[in-house]
């Protein structure tokens, strides 16, 4: 086996013995698929792009394609709190209330999920129930039952995580 460095870090790549046509193609293979990033990585890309075409589309009242986005989106990365919580937004938006008690449950779900896992803070889960009990006290239009909720949100010096599911 014959070693090579590649130009990049400390990675070394090994070439079997092969005639040396192949020995080439293999290390040219080798070397183009080193140089796509982790699926983890794309999947996070993915996301954060979704995020922000379902919030333009929102913001131009297109929430028949905002929803088909994150609807398909939801169910690929059914563990992102970031992705039902802006369902939730959504439903509330377009007047579907129950849908985004729903959502909203589901968000809180994933918190305490990762919280349960070490990957975010516990206190996350209890920061998105106030959050979320008050954005639905507000579209209820329960002003002063959103306050209570929003109060410890408000007092909650929290720096939201970048989670990579």
């Amino acid at each position: 086996l014959e070693a090579n460095q590649l130009t990049k870090g400390e990675t070394k790549l090994v070439t079997p013995d092969l005639p040396s046509q192949f020995a080439d193609l293999y290390s040219a293979y080798t070397s183009m698929f080193s140089l796509f990033p982790p699926q983890k990585e794309i999947d996070g890309q993915i996301k954060l792009l979704s995020m922000e075409i379902v919030k333009i589309h929102m913001t131009e009242g297109e929430h028949r394609v905002a929803h088909l986005i994150l609807s398909n989106a939801c169910k690929k990365y059914e563990n992102d709190p970031y992705l039902w919580n802006l369902l939730a937004k959504l439903y509330l938006d377009i007047g579907k209330r129950e849908a985004a008690v729903n959502a909203f449950k589901k968000e809180e779900e994933c918190w305490k999920k990762l919280g349960e896992e070490d990957k975010v803070p516990k206190t996350l889960a209890e920061f998105s129930k106030n959050f979320s009990n008050g954005m639905i006290s507000t579209f209820d239009g329960n002003y002063k039952e959103a306050i209570e909720h929003f109060t410890p949100v408000s007092y909650t010096h929290l720096t939201l995580p970048t989670i990579h599911l």
